[in-house]
């Protein structure tokens, strides 16, 4: 009656426990089949051995070199395979070669840069040596042995209030405008003008009645080989010299020295824009003053120089108010006589010594928590002053009580320091052509009855149109397609008339040849900004005239808003129309006028480059601009009495007739001159020429 054993299924039996087991003996009723499987069973490990070795005999074998040993599978079937393993390989193979020959290749070719990029390197320091080695032969030479040679020869009938001036600039079109125009004012006055300039621009001297000498490379060459600026004035100063030194290997008999053009012309004073070394190198050989004119960027450097000279800044003060540039100071007494001569303030209220080069030099620094001066070279003495005094403020040093410090030197008799507060620069007002200027309106009618016609019979066809033109610079990173684009969609966005200046990034030549391409059928498919134009080139030529260039004094008035890079120049021509600008900067000073036209509301700059503006936001920011016309009308009004060639024009002939020739300052008989210049290769690159 207790619990049963637990026995797996299908083993139940009637033995009881303990009970023996045996085997039993198939009966007659088993059947025949059961009787075989036992007998199966029964044979045991030699069968099982023989399936084995059957299923081994069916899985297909290699060989050592992965060739398929089973004879039973397919040859066609081995064979295909076999033929796409190949196949892959020789992709592969194909492949990798291609591979390392488009290695080699850019390789060669960074090679070939590094090269190019060495050589225009050496070839820099080659000519930056040369220019300091002529500057110390002339600093050396005797000052008497060269004033035979710089004495200009006395012409027959000549007046004694008759001078010469020499111009230069490497600069572009803005400079050229402004050079020309005060160049004309001083020829009617009976003076006699030289300008040396880059290449490009002789014919355009030439054609006005100036004498005119080339001496720097094609500008706008260059700046096409570059393709344009960009926001990195530094990078972009450095890419334009490596170019530009190329191009004068590549045109050797092209250019003419500009320090031989002038002792040839033998000026009475030299106007330089851009680049002064010739200009301040003549200075220290014979004693005629040079004369700096500047746009923007007043450096520390600017507008005070011994003996005192006229500077020229060409902004409103009305629009630019840049107010008391600059200052400076003179020592003299010092015992120690590094430290005799002019300084000028810079932006942290000390002074530097107008010889400094890159804050090497003698300095005068103020030390407010011990409210002591100091005066020496600290990076030549290892931080340590000369002389010291106490008293004074930021940027007023004290004119006595100055002792000299304990470094070594010894009794060195005390300086005397003589502050120069006021300074002699003119801010004018842009030298810009005037309408009521006579020779200026003769030389407008006459294009008037050439290229200008066409543009006359549009502007009085229909409302006052929007003007655009980008003068001398283009972006580098946007086409000249890509600017035309930018330009004639705004235009169409708004349904609006335009002008369009074609200038260096040559917008006109564009157009027109997209006119061409309509006309012979379209353009490749894979030119997207050149299909672009084709179709809207039948809409511009219905409401758009596009042309390479424009008198803006003439111009800019018949528009309703000037749309521009914003230039100084540009800025100012736009302004003395009273016309709105939109300022689309791209680089060097342009982000200051942009700013500019927003402060005073006359206009809205662009705070993103051009390459970035799309033709929805230049369209609306047009129409936004032009509700500032009365504020840009009145400013216009004041500033067109300004009349900054005028004053300049003044100003100098009374320098001259007061400073220049003999028993005056600049007396390039008396020798030695007690003139202080510049180092001539600190001034090369202290007025970017882009404007």
């Amino acid at each position: 009656g207790g619990p049963q054993p637990f026995h797996p299924a299908g083993s139940f039996s009637s033995r009881r426990p303990g009970a023996m087991e045996r085997s039993e003996p198939p009966t007659s009723e088993d059947p025949p089949r059961a009787a075989e499987e036992k007998t199966a069973h029964q044979a045991g490990p030699q069968s099982l051995e023989e399936e084995k070795a059957g299923h081994q005999e069916e899985i297909p074998r290699m060989d050592e070199n992965g060739q398929l040993q089973d004879k039973a599978a397919p040859q066609s079937e081995v064979q295909r395979l076999e033929e796409e393993r190949g196949q892959l390989q020789n992709q592969l193979r194909e492949e990798k070669t291609a591979h390392e020959a488009e290695i080699r290749r850019l390789e060669d070719e960074r090679g070939q840069l590094q090269k190019v990029l060495m050589e225009e390197k050496a070839a820099l320091q080659d000519e930056i040596r040369r220019l300091e080695e002529k500057v110390s032969q002339m600093q050396n030479a005797s000052r008497e042995d060269l004033a035979p040679a710089a004495t200009p020869a006395p012409r027959p009938g000549q007046r004694s209030d008759v001078f010469r001036f020499s111009f230069m600039t490497r600069g572009v079109m803005g400079d050229m405008n402004a050079m020309v125009l005060l160049a004309r004012r001083l020829q009617a006055r009976g003076h006699e003008v030289q300008a040396i300039i880059p290449s490009g621009f002789v014919e355009f001297f030439s054609a006005r009645g100036i004498e005119a000498r080339a001496a720097f490379p094609n500008t706008q060459e260059l700046f096409k080989t570059v393709k344009g600026i960009s926001k990195n004035l530094r990078e972009d100063e450095f890419i334009l010299a490596a170019v530009a030194e190329h191009w004068k290997r590549q045109n050797p008999d092209m250019l003419v020295d500009p320090l031989n053009a002038i002792r040839e012309f033998s000026p009475d004073l030299v106007l330089w824009f851009s680049d002064g070394a010739a200009a301040l190198a003549y200075e220290v050989e014979v004693g005629v003053p040079a004369v700096e004119v500047r746009s923007w960027g007043m450096g520390d450097h600017f507008g005070y120089r011994q003996p005192a000279r006229p500077a020229f800044v060409t902004t409103s003060p009305l629009f630019d108010n840049v107010g008391k540039l600059s200052s400076g100071l003179l020592v003299e007494g010092a015992g120690f006589d590094e430290a005799n001569g002019a300084y000028m303030i810079d932006r942290y209220q000390n002074f530097n010594h107008i010889t400094s080069l890159d804050g090497v030099g003698m300095r005068m620094w103020f030390a407010p928590n011990i409210n002591l001066w100091f005066l020496g070279n600290p990076v030549k003495f290892g931080g340590k002053a000369t002389y010291l005094a106490r008293g004074g403020s930021a940027g007023k040093p004290p004119k006595d009580g100055w002792h000299i410090c304990d470094d070594g030197k010894g009794v060195l008799p005390a300086p005397r320091v003589t502050l120069v507060s006021e300074t002699c620069v003119h801010q004018t007002g842009a030298w810009l052509a005037s309408p009521d200027d006579p020779d200026d309106t003769a030389f407008v009618e006459s294009e008037l009855k050439g290229s200008l016609g066409p543009l006359l019979a549009f502007l009085d066809a229909g409302p006052a149109p929007v003007l655009l033109g980008w003068g001398s610079v283009m972006e580098r990173g946007l086409s000249p397609s890509g600017m035309l684009l930018l330009a004639l969609r705004a235009l169409r966005m708004s349904q609006r008339r335009g002008v369009i200046l074609g200038g260096w990034a040559g917008l006109h030549d564009v157009f027109y040849k997209s006119v061409s391409d309509l006309a012979a059928g379209g353009t490749p498919e894979e030119d997207e900004e050149a299909n672009a134009l084709v179709g809207l080139v039948e809409w511009a030529q219905e409401h758009c005239f596009i042309l390479a260039s424009a008198p803006h004094h003439w111009l800019m008035p018949r528009c309703s808003c000037v749309v521009h890079h914003g230039s100084a120049g540009t800025t100012h021509a736009a302004l003395h129309a009273g016309k709105p600008s939109v300022v689309t900067p791209i680089g060097v000073d342009q982000p200051k006028w942009a700013h500019l036209v927003e402060k005073h509301g006359v206009g809205i700059g662009f705070k993103k480059q051009l390459q970035h503006i799309k033709p929805l936001e230049l369209s609306n920011t047009i129409a936004d601009a032009e509700k500032m016309t009365p504020a840009a009308e009145k400013l216009g009004e004041s500033l067109r009495k300004e009349g900054g060639v005028a004053k300049a024009a003044e100003v100098l002939e009374a320098f001259v007739l007061e400073s220049v020739g003999p028993g005056k300052t600049f007396d390039r008989t008396r020798l030695p001159m007690p003139t202080m210049p510049v180092h001539p290769l600190r001034e090369q690159h202290c007025s970017c020429p882009f404007m």
